[in-house]
């Protein structure tokens, strides 16, 4: 059992060099490392960098919590930074003021398919001699219709890690693709790839924490389904860009915050976030529920979940608690049509904004 699979002639998976090769060719990479999910690849690359006990590893306020418990698994403890206002991506001078002697690693999310910019952050870090770990789990169609920004980002981080659309959530059933322009990362990452003894340097003791699968084995069926999916890129992107066009037209106007339509092409979004005043965040929530409409819980912010406030001490994170208590996503993607949105968008018009504006002025 290995937390990798590397595709190296002596991995006995030479049968999967026509995926990587495609990924490659997509992410315009030389080399990739697969995983065989998201969890598994976090794990490698905190285990690789030697992050472990005493140390610490700066994260987003608003990050996914596997981040955090793989921190907790290899002993490490988590450090929560807030994020910017308006993008929500983790804040560089929240992250720079957070740095101490005990920093080991920053891990970075790009959130909502938009893309963290690292270039500055990682020259800075490389100067401490910390690691930038990117989780791009958020953004996997950003990167690869954008292959620019897949090759800026992994030329300014240490481990680039992205899967595809949420497969974070499927762990097995989909690898997960790590990235690096930097070839002796890669080849120590291949070298992790080969050692079976992976789960002797993690902490399983986590009391009640949740416990993740770690271990596992990457086989060619593994990867039908991430080729099946690879063969439909293009066509899910321009999906979802009409489907958050089109829900940011109709709600223009709206008594809801958006995230604001970024200038660069690179870095749109993927997924579709709101914000309503926090006191009619539950009503509105349950109301599209209860109406059968597919909303769901978005990032919650880290430092205020009872697991990791009861043990570690966290720095004020502001902004990431303010879009917590009045956040949720509308769906989007295949499960979404188009009839199916137009519904969801007359329905919040007609029976919720009018009491989210008796909520504002009243």
């Amino acid at each position: 059992m290995s937390l990798l699979s590397s595709f190296e002639p002596s991995s006995n998976l030479a049968s999967l060099e026509p995926v990587e090769q495609r990924l490659c060719n997509l992410l315009g990479q030389s080399r990739i490392q697969l995983a065989q999910n998201w969890s598994q690849a976090i794990l490698a690359c905190l285990l690789e960098s030697g992050v472990g006990s005493e140390n610490e590893v700066i994260i987003p306020a608003l990050a996914p919590a596997s981040l955090a418990e793989a921190i907790i698994l290899v002993g490490a403890k988590p450090v929560f930074v807030d994020v910017e206002s308006d993008s929500l991506l983790a804040s560089h001078r929240a992250i720079e003021r957070a740095v101490t002697d005990n920093t080991k690693a920053v891990i970075v999310s790009h959130l909502y398919g938009q893309i963290f910019d690292s270039a500055d952050l990682y020259a800075k870090l490389r100067d401490h001699k910390i690691t930038l770990i990117e989780d791009g789990s958020d953004a996997f169609l950003t990167l690869a219709v954008n292959q620019s920004a897949a090759q800026e980002n992994a030329r300014h981080c240490d481990y680039l890690i992205t899967c595809p659309p949420q497969s974070r959530e499927l762990e097995a059933k989909f690898p997960t693709l790590i990235l690096s322009q930097h070839e002796d990362k890669m080849e120590r990452l291949a070298r992790w790839a080969r050692r079976d003894d992976q789960d002797h340097w993690i902490d399983l003791h986590l009391g009640s924490g949740v416990l993740l699968g770690l271990l596992g084995s990457l086989d060619e069926a593994g990867t039908t389904p991430l080729a099946a999916m690879l063969d439909d890129l293009s066509h899910q992107q321009r999906r979802l860009e009409r489907q958050i066009s089109t829900y940011q037209a109709a709600f223009r106007q709206a008594p809801l915050r958006m995230l604001k339509p970024r200038k660069s092409n690179s870095l749109g979004q993927t997924s579709m976030p709101v914000h309503v005043p926090p006191p009619m965040r539950s009503e509105c929530f349950d109301e599209l529920r209860s109406s059968g409409f597919a909303v769901f819980q978005t990032y919650r912010s880290l430092p205020e979940l009872s697991y990791f406030h009861k043990r570690f001490d966290s720095l004020p994170c502001p902004n990431a608690r303010r879009w917590t208590m009045g956040a949720f996503g509308l769906p989007t993607g295949f499960l979404m049509s188009s009839r199916e949105q137009n519904l969801l968008m007359d329905h919040m018009k007609a029976e919720l904004f009018p009491k989210i504006l008796d909520q504002l002025f009243n």
